[in-house]
């Protein structure tokens, strides 16, 4: 996709893709292994988790507001970087040029 690019907005591509593989890396570093800690946690404890119709349910129904360190620590990374530097670079999106695909000629016939 970058040769097709605009040569002026190639900088601004590159960038946006190194973003979103630190991001994927981000993900996987610090995110997934969080979670996959507390999914094997739960299964050892014997915790059964619920369909998804009751899950619904429970979820637009049933709220538990904390404000102890204690709860939010093992979030306090991912979800940092998610409400700061993710929507601050999602801001930055609506101010950048469109990335426009350039038109190329064929100049050898397609083989038969």
């Amino acid at each position: 996709m970058l040769p097709q690019c605009a040569r002026r907005l190639r900088p601004l591509f590159a960038q946006c893709c190194v973003v979103g593989v630190c991001y994927v890396g981000f993900l996987f570093l610090f995110d997934v292994p969080m979670d996959w800690t507390r999914c094997i946690a739960d299964e050892a404890a014997g915790r059964s988790y619920l369909d998804i119709g009751p899950w619904l349910v429970d979820a637009s129904t049933r709220w538990v507001v904390s404000h102890r360190w204690q709860d939010w620590c093992s979030e306090a990374l991912w979800m940092s970087m998610y409400f700061s530097v993710a929507v601050w670079l999602s801001i930055g999106l609506i101010h950048a040029p469109a990335l426009t695909v350039t038109a190329r000629r064929r100049t050898q016939p397609i083989a038969t």
